[in-house]
């Protein structure tokens, strides 16, 4: 939550004779701004895998963003690698995760968990350092955590 200013007229008029107000915003839970791909990739920093199942709080419905909640033309391709950069057996190439999801709609939060081709676990990664490469594609990532199935916000 957080305040802001505005003014009726435009900047380089005198303040002192326009009328102006202080508003009050909110916004859903990690919104406010995101790493954002028509066709691009990222790759974290090493880290220590808590334990727990990937969670996204991401937006993949493509195009300018203004569709439907439900309209996910866009998608997030979710790696697995050692500490080096090497991908992992059971996190990528043919089996790597792809999310197709819309965390803030109808109302609620929901974690977009990621699901393996290969019904796997990133729980098994616990106490691993991993890098994570994420691809987007027409997509948003707000953040990323680990989380326990069926957590809702």
């Amino acid at each position: 939550m957080f305040y802001f200013g505005g003014r009726w007229r435009s900047h380089g008029y005198d303040s002192a004779q326009s009328g102006g107000v202080i508003g009050y915003a909110s916004l859903p839970v990690d919104r406010f701004c995101a790493i954002e791909g028509i066709d691009g990739e990222f790759v974290t920093p090493p880290m220590r895998w808590p334990g727990g199942e990937l969670a996204l709080n991401a937006d993949t419905r493509g195009g300018e963003f203004r569709s439907h909640p439900m309209h996910l033309e866009g998608s997030i391709e979710v790696e697995v690698q050692d500490a080096r950069g090497q991908p992992l057996r059971g996190f990528s190439d043919t089996v790597k995760a792809v999310l197709r999801d819309n965390t803030h709609c109808r109302g609620r939060i929901h974690d977009g968990l990621v699901k393996w081709k290969d019904p796997t676990s990133m729980n098994r990664l616990r106490d691993c350092v991993i890098r994570l490469r994420f691809r987007l594609i027409h997509a948003r990532l707000f953040s990323f955590a680990a989380a326990s199935v069926g957590k809702d916000r």
